[in-house]
Formats: C-alpha cells, structure tokens, sequence
C-alpha cells in the first residue's frame, strides 16, 4: 500500500483537511473590478437657446413722408397732413398734397435757420376735390407773411391747382396738385417739380431753397 493509503483513516482525514486549507490560502483574493467611467456628453439643454435678433432693414422712407420737417410748435386745434423740406433733391411727389383736403388748411414754412417766415389759414373750405384752377374757401389770416400773397382784394389767402399751373397759367411742375395765394411773384408749393421748384416764387421765379414746409388741416 502506498501513498497516504498507509496511513490510519483518521491520519488521512487529517491530510485531506490541510490540503484543501492550505490550497484555499493559496488563492488570491477575489478582484473587485474598477468602476467603469464612460465619458457621456451632456445632453442639449431643452432650454430655447438665446440667439441675437436680426438687425431689421431699414424701412425706406417714402417720398412725401414729413422725415426732417420739424415744426417746433405745432399750433392748437389743427391736425398735421404733410411736410417736407425743400432741398435740391426730388424731395415730394405730385400726391403730396392729398391727405390735406378738409374744411380748413393752414400753412407753416420755416427759412434755413428754423425761423418762422409763413403762417397762413382758411378755414370753411367745401370742395370736397383739389379745385382746379381756383381758391379754397373765403377768406383767411395770417400769424406771419413772408413770401405768401396776401387776402387782399382776393377770395382767399389759398388758390390751388390740379395740374401744376400756377396763378399765371405758366407750368409750375409738369403735373400734380400746387397751393400758393393766386398771386404772380409769390410763393407756391408744386410737389410735381423737383428740385427746389418744389418750393418756389410762381410765375417763373426762382426755387426757395432749404425752407422747411409744414401743412394741416
């Protein structure tokens, strides 16, 4: 008999033991595996995300819009209909005077330097159109007078046209409604010329440049 069959029972009970302690020493001890790290990439914020407002495009000022005519005291009571500033650019066109068909028109015309130079009114105006060769309502007065005739001896301080002509039947602008006084050599604004005719002395006289034109009803 040989190996540890030679040995009493017990004795070999006794080795068995101590082996199988001594191969249970014998082993590492378990490995508990490192945590695993994933790099995530956050996720979008559901959060609107601010953005720059666009820069809106600038709304291109029409011909005839009152853009630089200043009145620095608009008068009490009267609504502002037109306005513009007679530069040597096609400032107006020839509608320019529509808006300010009513019962009552007032003129307001500043010189280059802001001052007020014309200040003319008529109130009780009927037509219900731009007359075509003739005067607004009866009558009128004047807060100031520069280049504007006066009421004088006329129906009223206002005469106005349909189809550019002034007081002498000359060609004020080629077209378009005009408004001046009804006299020759006075002031009359004919929005279908261009230029500083826009704003001018009629009956063939000269441009009055850089006043400032304000009109209401």
């Amino acid at each position: 008999m040989g190996g540890v069959d030679r040995y009493p029972w017990w004795v070999r009970a006794w080795i068995v033991c101590v082996v199988a302690l001594a191969g249970a020493c014998s082993q590492p001890p378990p490995v508990t595996p490192a945590p695993v790290v994933v790099d995530v990439a956050p996720k979008a914020s559901s959060l609107p995300v601010a953005k720059s407002d666009p820069v809106a495009p600038e709304v291109p000022i029409a011909r005839g819009s009152d853009r630089g005519a200043v009145d620095p005291a608009p008068p009490r009571g009267w609504q502002r209909c037109a306005g513009f500033v007679n530069t040597e650019a096609d400032d107006v066109d020839e509608g320019f005077l529509e808006a300010c068909l009513g019962d009552k028109l007032r003129v307001r015309v500043f010189d280059p330097n802001g001052k007020l130079e014309e200040d003319v009114a008529v109130e009780g105006i009927t037509a219900r159109s731009w007359p075509r060769f003739d005067y607004f309502g009866r009558g009128g007065h004047f807060e100031r007078q520069t280049s504007w005739g006066t009421a004088d001896g006329a129906t009223s301080a206002l005469f106005g046209t349909d189809d550019g002509r002034d007081a002498c039947g000359q060609q004020a602008a080629p077209r378009g409604a005009t408004l001046g006084s009804g006299y020759a050599s006075k002031a009359i604004i004919a929005p279908g010329a261009t230029g500083y005719d826009e704003y001018r002395v009629s009956c063939g006289g000269p441009g009055l440049p850089n006043r400032t034109i304000v009109l209401y009803r």
